[in-house]
């Protein structure tokens, strides 16, 4: 079984920004697990563990999703977290942009898949990119300097133009992503 789910790859200069975030963060103290900014990715869709033989059906329902959205843009800033200050668990950077094109493209992603025997999502889809996970609960505290200067760092428009299925690998170091297919958008 392959642990797998549909993303949006990102450009390198996206994840150069969310590094450069991290950086700014990484000195404010907390036991946070860094997602290193290579793998960063904007998921769609998690399906969990799946028989490498359904990768082809997948990727035709990615294909069909894909085929019914044109190209948008979007642009990653600002900071947040789940599911909130008192008791975070993951800390992530915001996505702003063209956001009603991201989500009816989610929409037809759910649905191609659920289609083919996938679960739905029982959870509202909240496009972020995460920057760190936080295993055991702190209080985070961030001075006012450093959160108007993270809310003002950011990547710059870039545009979506395809949809990736992607294998994670876990390791000790942290997850390996493989791209195993891909669908363009439009």
């Amino acid at each position: 079984m392959w642990r797998t789910f549909i993303a949006v790859p990102l450009p390198r200069r996206v994840r150069e920004a969310a590094g450069a975030l991290q950086g700014l963060l990484k000195g404010q103290g907390g036991r946070l697990k860094w997602v290193r900014p290579d793998g960063m990715h904007l998921t769609l869709k998690f399906l969990g563990d799946v028989d490498p033989a359904r990768v082809p059906e997948i990727e035709q329902a990615l294909a069909a999703a894909a085929g019914s959205a044109a190209p948008f843009t979007l642009d990653v800033r600002g900071i947040g977290v789940f599911p909130g200050m008192r008791k975070p668990r993951v800390l992530w950077m915001g996505v702003k942009g063209q956001l009603d094109l991201l989500s009816a493209l989610q929409v037809a992603v759910e649905s191609e898949l659920v289609r083919i025997g996938f679960p739905a999502e029982q959870r509202p889809f909240r496009a972020h990119l995460t920057l760190a996970r936080i295993k055991v609960p702190i209080r985070l505290s961030l001075p006012p300097e450093i959160l108007s200067k993270a809310e003002g760092m950011g990547s710059g428009a870039f545009t979506v133009e395809r949809i990736c299925v992607f294998r994670s690998e876990l390791k000790p170091a942290g997850a390996v992503y493989t791209q195993l297919c891909d669908a363009a958008l439009g």
